[in-house]
């Protein structure tokens, strides 16, 4: 593997738009000292969630916190409203009170190419938001921002970057995830175009340089990960790992605080990733209880090509539970892209989509809402949103992210294309249209829960843009504030969403 690495750390251009009102933050799950042990059964359809617990600014759980996800003594969520004329990219609002809804660019200069983009906030408050940078065809690096967005007039974020040189994409693939009291870290896959390794990199407390642990090598591009940690800094890393020339394994690792890393056993271990978008990919949750959640879309040889699965898993000690398949579990089609996934108490909550089979004219897909608590349970199935441009089912231009605030309250960022754009034979050009909306639940005076939907960002694909892609993720803090990172296809930037109402 190439040696010539670079960090640096430098001050990046933030475009802020004006706010009124400012809240201090804090989020995170509870402290433990280790990675729990469950047992799942065998198939059952489901759905997931996840869910944040209070924790001190030295990183410690207060006596009185709850640890299990449960609602627990929360008391009553924030007001909420809809602002339906005022996308939060827009400077200046119609309403007042929508003006704290706010958009900044994280990074001035557009990358060439993004493969995706992942967040991740400490118990200190500090955001980390993390993407590849393709600077050319040969050459690609890591970008790792971070900043504490306590108030609307906090400093300028930073930037970190890895950058190997020339035949070298550093952070090819990346996911992050927080440990306490204010350390990011980054699962990070570097390649050469042709096989690469999974490293661990951290940033402690803000400060250069990077610790560096390797997770695996001999890894084929291109691969998927998955990536969750307990604030105690207790790890588990998933990565698609090529067995053949169409074959793969979904491979996983646990690691301890220190960075060292044991085999766990393979999932998946007969996928088809060329017959589907994102076969290998997925979520991974570590709740309150350190019990780790992972959900992926899996597909094999009796189900391949024409359909796929998202498939959920518990981690018992070093050992994973049986599969619970949460939807489609007779196929009809491609169910798991995107996945996302949360747990509140027993709670589980999955947000996926589903593109049916054999539809007659322009193909489309659902955005699913799948819940479940007992290992025996049938899921629960909402339809979010549907009759979303699906043309190409190898480039789906749609992406979710989910999370569970302390209320027990669903919240959605939620990257929808409008139109397909197709000029045959070019289906992979990608959608001219399309929105990010930010959709959560707020409680009804009657009891029960209703949806709210704002628009966060009403043009994240363009025309003189087509074939640019666009990622968003998103964490929910304990004010039940969101904070959204997104790369837009439009105009290729990296962006930072919040509220500072809450």
């Amino acid at each position: 593997m190439p040696s010539r690495i670079f960090l640096h750390s430098r001050a990046v251009a933030a475009v802020a738009l004006p706010v009124i009102v400012a809240s201090s933050l804090t989020f995170s799950f509870a402290a433990c000292s280790g990675l729990k042990s469950a047992d799942t059964p065998p198939d059952a359809a489901v759905e997931g969630g996840d869910e944040p617990t209070p924790i001190a600014e030295d990183g410690s759980v207060p006596p009185d916190a709850q640890v299990d996800g449960a609602m627990g003594d929360a008391g009553a969520p924030p007001l909420d409203f809809e602002c339906p004329t005022d996308p939060w990219t827009k400077a200046t609002k119609l309403k007042k009170e929508c003006e704290p809804r706010q958009v900044k660019v994280l990074a001035a200069l557009a990358p060439v190419d993004v493969r995706g983009i992942s967040i991740a906030r400490t118990p200190a408050g500090r955001v980390g938001v993390v993407y590849n940078s393709e600077q050319d065809a040969d050459t690609g690096e890591l970008h790792l921002v971070h900043f504490t967005p306590t108030l609307p007039t906090y400093p300028t974020p930073k930037l970190v970057t890895k950058a190997t040189g020339f035949g070298f994409h550093d952070g090819y693939n990346t996911k992050i995830a927080a440990m306490a009291p204010d350390t990011l870290q980054v699962l990070a896959y570097g390649t050469d175009g042709l096989v690469g390794e999974v490293h661990l990199f951290k940033l402690v407390a803000g400060a250069l340089p990077l610790t560096d642990s390797l997770v695996a090598t001999a890894v084929k591009n291109p691969t998927e990960l998955a990536f969750g940690s307990d604030l105690a800094g207790n790890t588990v890393a998933a990565y698609r790992f090529a067995t053949s020339a169409t074959l793969s394994k979904l491979a996983s690792k646990q690691g301890t605080p220190a960075g060292v890393f044991t085999a766990l056993p393979d999932l998946g271990t007969a996928l088809h990733p060329k017959d589907a978008a994102g076969i290998g990919a997925g979520a991974m949750f570590v709740d309150p209880g350190g019990q780790v959640h992972l959900l992926y879309q899996f597909n094999d040889s009796a189900i391949a090509p024409q359909w796929s699965t998202p498939r959920y898993h518990t981690l018992a000690g070093n050992v994973w539970s049986d599969r619970k398949t949460i939807h489609n579990n007779a196929p009809d089609g491609l169910s798991g892209f995107s996945a996302s996934l949360a747990v509140f108490g027993t709670k589980k909550y999955a947000a996926i989509f589903f593109r049916k089979a054999g539809q007659v004219g322009t193909p489309t897909a659902d955005l699913l809402l799948v819940t479940w608590e007992a290992d025996l349970d049938t899921p629960q199935v909402e339809i979010i949103d549907s009759q979303i441009p699906s043309p190409d089912p190898l480039v789906p231009a749609y992406r979710v992210a989910i999370a569970v605030d302390k209320f027990g309250l669903v919240h959605l960022a939620m990257i929808i294309p409008t139109d397909d754009a197709i000029a045959p034979p070019s289906p992979a050009a990608g959608p001219k249209n399309g929105y990010l909306e930010y959709r959560r639940q707020t409680r009804e005076p009657g009891g029960g829960t209703k949806w709210l939907s704002d628009i966060v960002d009403p043009a994240v694909f363009a025309v003189a843009n087509q074939g640019s892609a666009a990622f968003v993720a998103m964490v929910v803090d304990e004010n039940a504030r969101p904070h959204i990172a997104y790369r837009s296809a439009a105009d290729d930037i990296v962006r930072y969403a919040t509220r500072f109402d809450r």
